[in-house]
């Protein structure tokens, strides 16, 4: 339990959490790039979609996993009370992308992704460094390329055999492990 009151157990708790959750949303990100060209097709009328809406479609998946994934680490903000370790990463990340949309004038969609790609990047470097001052976060390298290497059949056959059928075997496969 993160709210647990010895420090190690929540230590401990926050990273078998987290080396359950991460995997997962990793595993959820790659799925969604594979696919992403058919979940436009579901989202989105045929006639406006081009290279241009699948590749922000792709870089906005990838996004949302460090947000996500910054989400998972504020956690240890939360469990330690100090929320004011927050602030100095989500700020610069901020000002950057502030700082290079004013001095290029940065206006089509495609580069304004990117820019908020590079802050979210810079944010999650920056909150690593942050959040493990307070708790020691240990990554389980060996489960997550496990269970990669477990899955990665399915990105292999969704990368070069996609089709409706594949997605959706390839997605109950995915749902299963």
């Amino acid at each position: 339990n993160i709210s647990n009151k010895n420090y190690i157990k929540r230590a401990d708790a926050f990273n078998k959490y987290f080396n359950i959750i991460f995997p997962l949303v990793l595993s959820i990100s790659i799925f969604t790039t594979l696919v992403a060209d058919e979940i436009l097709l579901i989202l989105v009328d045929e006639s406006k979609i081009n290279t241009s809406l699948i590749n922000v479609f792709k870089i906005g998946i990838w996004i949302e996993f460090i947000r996500l994934t910054i989400n998972l680490l504020k956690n240890i903000t939360m469990s330690e009370y100090k929320t004011n370790k927050i602030i100095l990463p989500y700020l610069t990340g901020c000002l950057i992308f502030l700082f290079i949309i004013y001095l290029n004038n940065i206006s089509d969609l495609f580069n304004i992704t990117i820019l908020l790609f590079v802050s979210y990047f810079i944010i999650l470097i920056l909150s690593i460094f942050s959040f493990n001052r307070i708790i020691k976060i240990k990554l389980n390298y060996y489960q997550i390329i496990a269970i990669l290497l477990f899955i990665t059949p399915v990105f292999l056959i969704l990368l070069y055999m996609k089709n409706t059928l594949t997605i959706v075997f390839s997605t109950i496969y995915l749902l299963i492990v």
